[in-house]
């Protein structure tokens, strides 16, 4: 196992993504104020139900319906080292992910979204949260975001 099993949300939000990944819950390091060029810092914390036999890619939307998407993160669990495919059932998969805001993102609300796919064929792991509801997009929204104005701006 990756990442530090014995670590624990500091943010509770139960979601599941298909049948076999469950979100337990995100830290955020620092606040949910940023400015564009920064980095926000998530640790995502997922439990396995069944074991997986494929091996999906995370995504990690910073995303204004308004203002575009301020920043994104692709990839497979812990940067490909602890692919979905290797997760056995019941496992605590901790990871963390530095998420670069574009240095042109406007000033404004946006949400962080989560979600999984197939990076074969593009299709989203079905997401719904703790009572069962699909969510829109097939993505969880973790938390708001506000990108200020820059200094001197």
């Amino acid at each position: 196992v990756l990442g530090d099993a014995g670590q624990r949300p500091v943010t509770r939000l139960p979601a599941t993504f298909g049948d076999a990944i469950e979100l337990t819950g995100f830290t955020l390091a620092g606040t949910a104020t940023v400015q564009p060029g920064e980095t926000l810092t998530v640790t995502l914390f997922y439990r396995t139900g069944d074991a997986i036999t494929a091996d999906y890619t995370r995504f990690l939307q910073l995303h204004s319906p308004a203002l575009g998407m301020a920043a994104q993160s692709d990839a497979q669990p812990q940067d490909g080292a602890n692919p979905t495919s290797t997760w056995r059932k019941g496992e605590v998969i901790v990871e963390t992910v530095a998420l670069p805001i574009a240095a042109d993102a406007a000033p404004g609300a946006y949400r962080l979204l989560l979600g999984f796919y197939d990076a074969a064929d593009g299709t989203r792991l079905p997401a719904r949260d703790r009572h069962g509801a699909s969510l829109p997009d097939d993505a969880v929204p973790l938390l708001d975001v506000t990108v200020a104005t820059p200094p001197g701006d």
